[in-house]
């Protein structure tokens, strides 16, 4: 499959959905702008899986042209993204052009009213967004929550899409505030996202395929044993471990000595600590993974999903 920079620019927007590969991030694209892609040939194999797609994608079409494909947000989508960097716009928007083209003839006679107004309520919510989510960013519970009165927004520093899974120190922190809002409604335990930090890794070895590149001046790695099993890269060329290659999310992250933490936690009103809710724009997600995924492969699996229709769209 040739790779160009719309493919690449989508493949890593995409990547923002993974809440276990944010970390990652920067030094993907370290290693791309060194001509290195050993790492994405590695994740391939994990995008693609078996060239199956596991979501009903009529059901998909049938909400997103139903809600989000009138002539009205097509104009606005196009003025929106005049303000997009012209090389993310080149990538990105012909998708959306794509599904307005596609709902343009497909078989939705128009949501009921009620379905796209807002949820108006008094009963006790609680709001859950990830910092990086492309699709539901943290402005999205800001906007519910002027209509529910009783809720209670939180931003999870460096979640991605759904950051309920409790397969890495962000997804538990978030699942245990869902626990404790039932236990005890209106009024969630909040404290674990205080203590969340955005830490910056390299890639482990089993998916960057070759020698780390040289540290920069605050280098990630740690000079202390991580408390996880996760593979850790050193600063020469080491084998690859037994495991298959492919990422596992962390029981907890790997410190370092020189991390590049998230902003402090910080709040106001009904908004809990935690970062300010700013994030990304996106057209509403239709067909997002289920929180209740049975182990930590398989909550990996669904958040790249939306990578591998991409990527098996640009094959074509």
């Amino acid at each position: 499959m040739p790779l160009d920079g719309d493919t690449y620019t989508s493949i890593l927007f995409e990547l923002f959905y993974v809440t276990q590969l944010t970390i990652f991030l920067p030094d993907m694209i370290t290693r791309a702008s060194r001509g290195d892609f050993v790492w994405l040939e590695n994740l391939l194999p994990l995008l693609l899986g078996d060239g199956s797609d596991p979501l009903a994608i009529g059901m998909h079409f049938s909400v997103i042209c139903s809600t989000n494909a009138s002539r009205e947000r097509l104009d606005a989508t196009l003025e929106a993204n005049k303000s997009v960097l012209p090389e993310v716009r080149a990538a990105a928007e012909q998708q959306s052009l794509d599904y307005f083209a596609i709902c343009q003839n497909w078989p939705s006679q128009g949501a009921d009213p009620k379905g796209v107004s807002p949820a108006i309520s008094d009963r006790p919510t609680v709001l859950i967004s990830g910092q990086f989510d492309p699709v539901t960013p943290p402005r999205y519970a800001d906007i519910a929550k002027e209509t529910l009165s009783n809720s209670v927004a939180v931003t999870l520093p460096g979640g991605g899409h759904v950051p309920v899974l409790p397969f890495d120190p962000i997804g538990t922190c978030g699942f245990s505030i869902l626990l404790s809002n039932v236990a005890n409604p209106g009024h969630p335990d909040t404290a674990c996202v205080g203590a969340l930090r955005v830490t910056y890794q390299q890639l482990p070895p089993s998916i960057a395929g070759g020698p780390t590149p040289p540290p920069s001046a605050s280098p990630a790695p740690s000079a202390t044993p991580a408390p996880s099993a996760t593979p850790r890269p050193s600063a020469s060329p080491t084998p690859a471990p037994s495991a298959p290659p492919t990422p596992r999310p962390s029981s907890s992250p790997a410190p370092s000595t020189s991390p590049i933490p998230s902003p402090p936690p910080t709040g106001n009103g009904g908004t809990l600590p935690g970062l300010p809710n700013t994030g990304a724009g996106g057209m509403d997600d239709g067909d997002g993974p289920s929180p209740w995924l049975i182990a930590p492969f398989l909550a990996l699996a669904v958040g790249l999903v939306p990578v591998a229709r991409r990527v098996r769209r640009r094959a074509v």
